[in-house]
This record gives structure tokens, sequence and C-alpha cells, in this order.
């Protein structure tokens, strides 16, 4: 937009991280986008610049950063933190999330209910487990890039078959009789466009505050 000046600062190493804070604060920045998907880097460039009292812009962090370990790795005033707010995906409702997160807890003995994307990387695990079934079931069992992407786009209209192991049989059920199941995962609807080829989704804010995000 007009009026409007962007500069950017990539970095490579956690040393080049440490000078961006010196970097970005001699500047006049009124937003600061931070792009990590290790929350540990997010963490390190605000404690610089809060330790600093350089930069008097505010913070804008992606997804990964909206778990307990940034707010476990900062500290700061009230002030400081309200100037630290993202976006992350919209959660999907309490009881589909709860029974997850139980699940989780009575296998891996973690409660996971602060990090970003557990509930994404099981349905990402489980959405490829479906697309190789449907390889092996309807592509005579050859497992390759084309035949995956078909098992995809099976995956957004049917029954709905929520993502747990119980429900593995009906989708096997479903893709024996070239049928297609409609998943609702732990992270939210898992709709394909068939144009786009993604998945559109609701997208919620966050900031945080002494009690956490």
């Amino acid at each position: 937009p007009a009026g409007i000046e962007v500069t950017l600062y990539p970095y490579a190493t956690q040393g080049r991280l440490s000078e961006l804070s010196a970097e970005v604060g001699r500047s006049s920045a009124e937003e600061i986008l931070i792009v990590s998907s290790v929350t540990s880097e997010a963490t390190a460039f605000l404690q610089a610049t809060e330790d600093a009292m350089r930069i008097e812009g505010t913070f804008f962090l992606t997804d990964a950063a909206a778990n307990r370990d940034l707010v476990d790795g900062i500290s700061g005033d009230a002030a400081f933190l309200a100037r630290i707010r993202g976006t992350r995906p919209q959660l999907p409702d309490a009881v589909t999330l709860d029974a997850f997160y139980a699940r989780y807890n009575l296998t891996f003995s973690e409660d996971v209910r602060d990090l970003s994307f557990t509930s994404n990387a099981y349905d990402a695990a489980w959405i490829s487990l479906y697309s190789i079934a449907w390889a092996i079931l309807q592509e005579d069992g050859n497992i390759n890039p084309v035949n995956l992407g078909r098992g995809l786009r099976r995956l957004s209209s049917g029954d709905e078959v929520s993502i747990r192991m119980s429900a593995w049989m009906t989708v096997i059920d479903a893709f024996t009789a070239g049928e297609s199941v409609d998943i609702l995962g732990t992270s939210g609807s898992l709709d394909f466009d068939t144009s786009t080829r993604e998945i559109t989704g609701d997208f919620v804010f966050w900031g945080v505050d002494d009690s956490g995000i």
C-alpha cells in the first residue's frame, strides 16, 4: 500500500538473529513481523529487544509462537507483553479437541493444550495413511504422488468421519467401495478445494499477558 515501507531482515543463524535486534532496534518500525517455525527464535528476539528497550513498535508473530514456550521464555512488564500478538488457525469445537487431548495425554502422558500444531500434525499423519489406503485399494497398489493425490481428493465429501483410530475401518470400507468420506480432523475441517488443492479455514488473533497466550 502507498505510504508503507517494508524492510526485510533475513537470518540463517541464531547469532545473526541476535544481531538483528540491534539493527531493527535502530529503525523506526511501527510493526515487526517475526516469521519463524521455531518458537525459541521468536522468544530470543523478543527478549533481546525487551532487554535493550530499543523497539517502540508492536510485534506480530506467526502460528508456531502461539504456545506456552513463548510465554515461559520471555519476561517483561504488562506494557511490553501487550505489544505481542499474532494469528493461528481457529480451533475446532471443544468436544472434538478435548477428546484428542485426552487420548494424547493417555498415550504419551503429556498435556499438549498449549502447543500450536500437535493436532495438525496428528491429522496430517492420518491423511497420509488414508491417501496410501486409497492407492492400495483403488490404484492397484501403486503408491506414487498422482495416486496419493487422488486419495486426498476422496476426503472432502460423503459421510462425515472424525479422525480417530476407531474410524479406520469406516474409511477402509468406503474406499473399498470406491466411495469418498468427509474427514473431520482434530484441528478442524479438512476439506480440500479441488481447484486450488488447498484447505481453507478461519484464523483467530491471539495476544499475550501475564496469564499466558
